[in-house]
């Protein structure tokens, strides 16, 4: 095969080993931010710019772009969701059976699902609406990730713990997780929709709810008591400074490790 013609495949060849980047930037800044650990730039730092150019610029090209050729502003935003979906849920199953079949520990299985679209589904597949319907570990997946952002952002939004002051600093020093974490809030709303809103056969399950509701709280437990409270870590220069962001102020240094 030419090369050319390889580098021209390469793109599909990486979907695959891109789902663990994208599990990243979904789960970990929601946990670190629990956990008071900042990952990115502050926004007062210059070294945020090139973030937010590389962000905004992608993201209005690809809109741009896409209404150009004729799609709807609703229709680039669910083809925003379901590329981050199937990144993080099929594209993910994906990578675990074939490293599992590589060590000959597991064979490939697939289940047949129907696919016979009846009135109701053909209704909302017009309408633009998400189809779910369906029992199935990618969609616990989805939901337990989406509920997670959403507690993270509760959590972080609602600290009675950090007065006006404090709130300033925070933002600086976690914006560009908070600013993360609203965004795939907002990507997720279709899935906060299916769980809770929506009444139609499309729905999500019941029972994917509820196994849902209690991954994202274990998970949004884990990060907030592993260490007895949550903490704020401040990067300085030349120094970082640890401080308790549930339950004291945010000028309160703590001195030694977590116990």
């Amino acid at each position: 095969m030419p090369l050319k013609l390889q580098l021209s495949y390469c793109i599909y060849l990486l979907w695959v080993p891109n789902c663990f980047a994208t599990l990243y930037y979904v789960f970990v800044p929601s946990f670190c931010l629990l956990k008071g650990i900042s990952l990115f730039p502050k926004i007062s730092s210059s070294w945020g710019i090139p973030y937010l150019y590389v962000i905004v610029v992608h993201r209005v090209h690809s809109l741009v772009e896409f209404v150009w050729l004729g799609g709807t502003v609703r229709g680039w935003l669910n083809e925003q969701r379901m590329w981050m979906f199937k990144r993080t849920t099929s594209y993910f199953f994906a990578a675990i059976d074939n490293i599992l079949q590589l060590c000959g520990f597991s064979k490939s299985a697939f289940i047949i699902t129907g696919k016979v679209a009846d009135d109701d589904v053909n209704r909302r597949y017009e309408q633009e609406s998400m189809e779910f319907g369906t029992s199935s570990p990618m969609f616990t997946a989805l939901a337990t990730l989406a509920l997670f952002n959403l507690f993270s952002l509760v959590v972080v939004g609602t600290n009675k713990a950090i007065n006006d002051d404090a709130r300033i600093k925070v933002f600086d020093i976690f914006g560009f997780q908070i600013l993360l974490c609203c965004v795939l809030v907002f990507v997720n709303l279709p899935i906060y929709q299916g769980m809770f809103f929506r009444k139609d056969s499309g729905k999500i399950p019941a029972s994917v709810t509820l196994r849902s509701i209690a991954f994202a709280l274990l998970a949004s437990t884990l990060a907030m008591y592993y260490c007895h409270g949550l903490h704020v870590v401040s990067r300085a220069r030349n120094s970082h400074s640890r401080c308790n962001f549930g339950f004291e102020s945010l000028e309160r240094k703590v001195s030694g490790p977590c116990h």
